[in-house]
């Protein structure tokens, strides 16, 4: 993609993320400029993405894609550097979007860590009646 940047969050960039987090009912726990990458398109947020840290694993969260960037290219630029620069093997994740996360190469798997189905149940029931219609997905390098 033409300009497409990648590049480290900064606090000044979360407080242009924040309203697509609420909007596109992403994970707000414990946001930090530090764990985020954002990307730009001559000099716009495009979307924006984030590893987030556990005592045990990492997971791919609060990936958005501003609507006017979308189908471009952005969300999986975004996903593989991620991926690249996560420190751990293995990349989890929590959707309902499993066919687009499968093309990258994420697997659905049955053995969760205790750690993520638990921050499903807390951030999922804020946004949706159910977490039934999540899915598991590992990545692993």
């Amino acid at each position: 993609m033409d300009n497409l940047i990648l590049k480290k969050a900064q606090q000044s960039d979360i407080r242009k993320i924040a309203p697509y987090l609420a909007e596109f009912k992403l994970d707000t726990e414990n946001v930090s400029a530090e764990q985020f990458v954002i990307a730009e398109i001559n000099g716009n947020l495009a979307g924006f993405g984030r590893i987030k840290p556990y005592e045990n694993i990492y997971e791919l969260s609060s990936i958005g894609v501003v609507p006017e960037y979308r189908k471009k290219g952005v969300g999986e630029s975004l996903i593989k550097h991620l991926i690249k620069t996560c420190p751990a093997n293995e990349v989890w994740i929590s959707t309902k979007i499993v066919e687009y996360f499968r093309k990258l190469g994420f697997e659905e798997v049955d053995n969760v860590p205790e750690e993520i189905k638990q921050k499903t149940l807390r951030v999922c029931k804020n946004f949706y009646e159910s977490v039934t219609d999540s899915y598991y997905m590992v990545f692993k390098k």
